[in-house]
């Protein structure tokens, strides 16, 4: 088990780990762990890049800066924001539709629905 690092124990940890703060300061990085992310999260982006394989740097990162693991998140948030307005749009495309249709027939949706328990009883139950 692993112990609960405090801010400056993360950035230690990510040092130890060979990620440089060239670009983005140790403070910087502080203040960002501290307000806009945790730490399991950023860290998770650094599995997309390579680590030595031999010699003194072994195991460690090949030129990662903290300043690249922010910007991969800063996208992974614009890439689910994005997925999340076009999930919404088509959710509210599909029910318009949906309504559309149902206002172009005469059933009044009773009958489907008692045929589905017709044809599944264990979901009557369920009700």
């Amino acid at each position: 088990m692993r112990p609960k690092l405090t801010i400056p124990g993360q950035i230690k940890d990510m040092k130890e780990a060979g990620i440089t703060f060239d670009i983005v300061s140790e403070i910087e990085a502080s203040r960002y762990l501290d307000n806009k992310t945790y730490y399991f999260r950023i860290k998770a982006y650094a599995k997309n890049y390579e680590k030595y394989k031999s010699g003194e740097k072994m195991g460690l990162y090949i030129n990662l800066d903290f300043a690249y693991l922010i910007d991969l998140s800063e996208i992974d948030a614009l890439l689910r924001d994005l997925s999340l307005k076009m999930t919404t749009t088509l959710e509210h495309y599909l029910k318009v539709k949906l309504l559309s249709d149902f206002n172009t027939t005469y059933e009044d949706g009773y009958e489907i629905i008692q045929e589905l328990f017709n044809m599944q009883p264990e979901l009557k139950k369920q009700n």
